[in-house]
């Protein structure tokens, strides 16, 4: 007589079947835990795409920032260049005075040459003119 599994004694059938029960569900379970796998790997990438357009939005809010502060500082390096050179035009305008023989003087030799030319000067040429 053939074995069959209607020949086979109960606990044999039992255990045959717990074993197909048990390797139907390690299946099943194994076939669940790949899919919650992947699906976590998925969410992971998706949370790394989100986390790097934040941290790109974060790094272009700080550029144009940095953009502001470089065109405000470059508008007042403009403004303090003008400025120098407006001083150091008009201090050299006022400190530096050509002399007729070539010798730069300075305004403390210039002021010394008058007091000392009006002293030598005829005594005419040192008094007011009166108006007629």
């Amino acid at each position: 007589m053939p074995l069959t599994t209607q020949t086979w004694p109960d606990s044999w059938r039992r255990q045959s079947r717990a074993s197909q029960v048990s390797s139907s569900s390690k299946t099943q379970i194994l076939t669940q835990h790949q899919d919650i796998k992947k699906q976590m790997d998925d969410d992971f990438k998706q949370a790394a795409v989100w986390q790097r357009c934040v941290r790109s939005e974060v790094l272009k809010e700080h550029l144009a920032e940095e953009q502001e502060n470089k065109l405000e500082l470059q508008h007042l390096l403009s403004k303090l260049n003008t400025e120098v050179t407006h001083w150091r035009t008009r201090h050299e305008a006022n400190a530096i005075q050509p002399y007729p023989g070539g010798i730069v003087r300075s305004p403390s030799s210039v002021g010394s040459e008058v007091r000392r030319s009006s002293t030598t000067l005829p005594a005419p040429l040192c008094q007011p003119i009166s108006s007629p």
